[in-house]
């Protein structure tokens, strides 16, 4: 999730640049889930290391199993994947206490950037996503120092 200060938006033109930054990060993930290929390339060119690509495909990959599929649309979640959430923090001894989620959290501003790229004729739910298949290859390298 991304944080803010509740001061920080009492201005409301950093509301609509909080909305223009999650539309332009949605929209990023978006073309990533659907252009791997691209997206990697756009990130590391051509002529790049090939192991560094496909560590990246990879990150990448592991990512978007987390994102998507996005029921409420990217950014959104679901009450019950936040108490889950919270729910490991707290007997993980990440946090110390619980309190609320209405309280100290918002989709609102997710919701009106996914608003905007629905309009513009954006998929941000991605329940259609499949994770590609791919098989995992370890290589060792070993020198005289062993």
């Amino acid at each position: 999730g991304i944080s803010v200060n509740r001061t920080w938006l009492s201005d409301i033109s950093n509301e609509f640049t909080l909305v223009k930054f999650l539309k332009g990060m949605h929209k990023g993930w978006i073309y990533c889930r659907d252009n791997e290929v691209a997206c990697v390339d756009f990130v590391i060119p051509e002529g790049q290391d090939s192991s560094f690509k496909a560590l990246l495909r990879y990150q990448m990959r592991e990512i978007n199993k987390v994102i998507w599929p996005a029921p409420m649309g990217i950014g959104v979640y679901l009450e019950e994947d936040q108490l889950k959430t919270q729910a490991t923090a707290l007997t993980s001894g990440v946090i110390n206490r619980t309190i609320p989620f209405k309280d100290h959290t918002t989709d609102v501003f997710a919701r009106q950037a996914n608003l905007a790229l629905v309009e513009a004729g954006l998929d941000v739910e991605g329940l259609y996503f499949q994770q590609p298949q791919y098989q995992v290859t370890l290589a060792f390298c070993l020198n005289t120092n062993g």
